[in-house]
C-alpha cells in the first residue's frame, strides 16, 4: 500500500463514519497529501473514533484500536502507520 492509498483509505473511513470532510472547515485543508488534520480537529469523540476503526478494518483488513489513534493523532500519520502495517504483514 502507498502512501497516497493509505491516506485515502483513512480519508474515505472518515467520510462514512463522521461525514465531515466536505465540511468547508476541512476541504481546503485535505485537498494536498501534505495537508495534515489531527482527530481532535475532526472533533472525534469515543463513539466515533470505534466506528472509524471498525470501517478501516472493514475497508482493508489491518486492525487499529482507538487508542492507536492518541499514538498516530492525525491523518497523515496514521495513513503512515496503516502503510507500515500493510508492508509488515
Amino acid at each position: 500500500m502507498t502512501r497516497e492509498g493509505a491516506r485515502q483509505h483513512v480519508l474515505d473511513a472518515i467520510q462514512q463514519t463522521v461525514g465531515i470532510l466536505y465540511d468547508q472547515r476541512f476541504a481546503d485543508i485535505l485537498e494536498g497529501a501534505e495537508r495534515d488534520v489531527t482527530f481532535v480537529e475532526l472533533e472525534f469523540d469515543s463513539l466515533s473514533a470505534m466506528e472509524f476503526c471498525l470501517q478501516i478494518d472493514d475497508m482493508i483488513g489491518i486492525e487499529v484500536e482507538p487508542a492507536d489513534l492518541i499514538l498516530y493523532p492525525s491523518i497523515n500519520t496514521l495513513s503512515e502507520h496503516l502503510m507500515a502495517k500493510s508492508v509488515a504483514r
